[in-house]
């Protein structure tokens, strides 16, 4: 019995199991100045608060305290084109018309086996809030605090979609508690580092397309002729039952450090790494086609370390420029484990075959007026995972941004920031298996039964991006 539900349990979470790790799950929008030049040169510019989430060594460019709040609004546009093969269809029809031609009368229906699935808006729209504070302790020595999130995903299919049993719903929430300190060593040369205090919150789930409804009373016609000739009979499965979902949160840690250099011609240059953080949610699992699998679990979830070089360069009084490198160890995902409380072991659900990525921003920064800086970037955001594993859960590409900003000093201690900015995401094809591994009784060898594929095209993989902030310096 043990072996019999980790098999299942493996397969049915072998479906959902990519939803929890889409490329989208990084999340860059830490301010609406950083917004407006795509992120370029966000670990050494400082020009508010929000600095600490980037480096916190550039806390020691403030002379006074200061709060920023933000929040940004991010409306992507993920459509999905193609169509799906349901194996488990095409099998009932060679068996009922291997009935139908040796029981005379038999007159089994035939069932439809390729469905459209074409799928629009699979991303709801969200928002990302944010608040910092920066607090200067002596001339060496600052305090800085953040709450903000660097990873996030939502992923929602229609119920009626025709590709449920590959991607339904998904839903990883994080929120990055982080204290920082940060000391000036001399005038070229500062260090800083905190703590992460992070909660990350999931749903995950499957079910059967609503499609599969039609195949139960074909399916109990057959059953019951093939039960009076000795033909095998087959499983009669309901559409739109829960394949398995899983919900569960957990509290982690980890930390940061970062370096800045400031040279005599008012040039700047940061390095930052964030550290992998290893997190357990806990919760419990459900299905609708096996008791076995309504139990508490856990599922691993970590997220990656990053590290971020950036660079500030004046130009003259009005103009700037910046750029940076981000190196996301994406390789971290080599597999993923689950567990149930009633088995002994963990069980191993898929190697996840990520890579590490890079993303890369170059921006400019005018200032226009005393009151009035523009700003805009572009970047190149490489996903993490290549064609041969991209999937309907992850349907992801490389995107590339075009933004803009600007910002508005209200007096000496108030400050708004606004940045938009448009993604690009190309065209890809997307093939995809589903299928169920049981165990062969006789041999005890793992025996993969395919029961659907989908084939089609990432058709859209575009988002825009709004986001506000307010300054304030006392």
């Amino acid at each position: 019995m043990q072996s019999l539900k980790k098999t299942a349990l493996a397969s049915l979470l072998a479906v959902i199991s990519s939803q929890t790790y889409a490329a989208g799950f990084q999340l860059n929008e830490h301010s609406a100045n950083g917004l407006g030049r795509a992120y370029a040169g966000e670990g050494a510019i400082a020009e508010n608060a929000a600095v600490l989430a980037r480096n916190p060594a550039a806390m020691t460019l403030f002379d006074k305290a200061q709060l920023s709040v933000a929040a940004t609004y991010i409306n992507p546009e993920v459509d999905i084109t193609g169509h799906t093969t349901n194996h488990y269809g095409e099998l009932y029809n060679g068996a009922a018309a291997g009935v139908n031609a040796a029981v005379p009368g038999a007159d089994l229906a035939m069932v439809q086996t390729e469905f459209d699935a074409k799928q629009r808006d699979i991303a709801p729209d969200a928002v990302v809030p944010a608040i910092y504070y920066i607090r200067p302790i002596d001339e060496q020595w600052f305090f800085g605090f953040g709450v903000f999130s660097n990873f996030g995903l939502s992923t929602d299919y229609d119920s009626q979609s025709n590709t449920s049993e590959f991607a339904d719903k998904a839903e990883v929430t994080t929120i990055n508690i982080n204290p920082n300190l940060a000391y000036r060593i001399n005038d070229e040369w500062s260090i800083g580092g905190g703590i992460n205090l992070v909660y990350a919150d999931a749903e995950i789930g499957s079910t059967t397309p609503e499609y599969m409804n039609g195949y139960v009373a074909p399916i109990n016609d057959y059953n019951q002729i093939a039960e009076q000739i000795g033909a095998p009979t087959l499983l009669p499965v309901p559409g739109s039952a829960t394949t398995l979902r899983m919900s569960g949160d957990d509290w982690a840690y980890g930390w940061n450090i970062g370096l800045l250099w400031q040279l005599p011609a008012g040039t700047r240059v940061a390095l930052s790494y964030r550290s992998e953080v290893e997190l357990e949610l806990d919760g419990h699992a459900e299905s609708d086609l096996s008791a076995a699998l309504n139990d508490k679990g856990t599922l691993d979830l970590d997220l990656p370390a990053i590290t971020e070089l950036a660079i500030h360069q004046p130009i003259n009084g009005q103009w700037s420029l910046q750029a940076s490198a981000v190196y996301t160890q994406w390789g971290s995902f080599d597999k993923l484990e689950a567990k149930l409380d009633n088995l002994d072991e963990p069980v191993h659900i898929k190697d996840e075959y990520w890579d590490h990525a890079w993303r890369l921003a170059a921006g400019v920064t005018y200032l226009a007026t005393p009151a009035w800086t523009l700003r805009a970037g572009y970047a190149y955001d490489e996903t993490p995972v290549d064609a041969k594993h991209r999937t309907l859960s992850i349907p992801d590409t490389d995107r590339q941004w075009f933004t803009l900003g600007t910002s508005y000093q209200w007096d000496e201690a108030v400050s708004f920031d606004l940045g938009y900015a448009y993604l690009y995401g190309r065209k890809v094809d997307v093939s995809e298996e589903f299928g169920l591994t049981t165990t062969n009784p006789n041999t005890g060898a793992p025996i993969h039964i395919p029961v659907s594929s989908y084939q089609g095209q990432l058709n859209s993989a575009d988002a825009h991006i709004l986001s506000a902030q307010l300054n304030y310096q006392f």
